[in-house]
């Protein structure tokens, strides 16, 4: 497996050095003839699982299940605030629609996003890759479940956002729906953390949670510049390229995506890519044809809208989960919403 990795110096924990993943020269090299860049890691898989017995053989015949849970850590002496975690949950519905636009046929399963206190401080995460080696184990006892565990048929692709892990971003997986993405918090929620490198934006941040999350489904970087898996930035304009949407949308972690009639919030939620009102709902639905128009009236509050003019209140906006809902007046949200082009 090819991975590598870059490690930025974090004056508010002191010179944290090189991260060696792979070979401490080439990493060298690479840092000296090229911006510092994000720290970036595709991990090495756990060797413990590699050699587990029927890997190939009983494991395809098991109807195995997954989930993507987003976990919020807080490590020791971190903290966070109600509006920071309204502000991450927002930002991950803008995440989970731009999957939605770049699966053709399967939508993601998610999981509420939880908050888990960490057991170290977020300077000894951030040593000597500590944020990896203890991740999941703390996810084991403190939830129930190992995003590297072989469990039978319930798997889980654990995305731990990580207060004051500022640049760390890494991730692997397995395609039976194990996996383990992780990343830092501040380029999101308080960019003052990070002020002057040129990753911390909220952009950028959104596109770094769909890379490693990427990772996540196993998908390895790559050279399109047009692919999420090549470079973070502009994510709204980066897709998944060649066979990736169909590696992620092998993973159980995907189900598929939602018929006719079934309530929707965006034409990508839909096997149709149609979703719509058909005049008369008070909700949206996803279409089965064109033949139905895509407009609604009089939507009360609370339910899924596209424009102000199909809401009796007069008010559609974006929900703490970054969906667009009738509203009974203006909101106080925090991050734009991603809604992708329709088709």
């Amino acid at each position: 497996m090819n991975w590598k990795k870059w490690v930025r110096a974090v004056p508010a924990l002191g010179m944290l050095g090189l991260a060696a993943c792979g070979s401490a020269a080439a990493e060298t090299a690479e840092l000296a003839s090229a911006p510092a860049p994000l720290l970036d890691c595709e991990q090495p898989l756990p060797e413990v699982l590699e050699s587990t017995p029927g890997a190939e053989g009983p494991r395809a015949q098991l109807a195995v299940t997954s989930v993507v849970t987003p976990i919020l850590l807080v490590p020791q002496g971190s903290s966070v605030t109600p509006q920071q975690v309204t502000t991450l949950t927002q930002a991950l519905g803008n995440v989970r629609r731009w999957y939605q636009r770049e699966l053709p046929n399967k939508n993601v399963r998610w999981e509420p996003l939880v908050t888990m206190a960490g057991d170290k401080t977020a300077a000894y995460y951030l040593t000597n890759n500590n944020v990896w080696a203890e991740i999941p184990g703390e996810i084991q006892a403190k939830l129930g479940w190992n995003p590297w565990t072989y469990t039978g048929t319930s798997h889980h692709i654990a995305l731990v956002i990580g207060r004051d892990l500022l640049g760390w971003a890494g991730g692997n997986g397995y395609n039976d729906g194990r996996g383990l993405a992780i990343l830092g918090l501040e380029s999101l929620v308080e960019q003052s953390k990070c002020a002057g490198e040129w990753w911390c934006t909220q952009e950028f941040w959104h596109g770094t949670v769909a890379h490693e999350l990427g990772h996540g489904f196993t998908l390895p970087h790559d050279a399109d510049p047009a692919s999420i898996m090549n470079f973070h930035g502009d994510y709204t304009n980066k897709h998944f390229t060649g066979t990736a949407p169909a590696t992620v949308e092998a993973s159980p972690a995907t189900q598929a995506k939602q018929e006719n009639w079934s309530f929707c919030g965006i034409d990508y939620q839909c096997a149709t890519k149609r979703c719509g009102g058909n005049w008369s709902g008070n909700r949206l639905w996803c279409l089965p044809t064109a033949q139905y128009p895509k407009e609604a009236a009089a939507i009360p509050a609370g339910f899924t809208c596209r424009t102000a003019s199909q809401c009796a209140t007069g008010y559609c906006q974006p929900n703490a989960n970054g969906d667009k809902v009738c509203t009974t007046g203006p909101q106080p949200w925090y991050v734009t919403p991603f809604f992708p082009d329709v088709p």
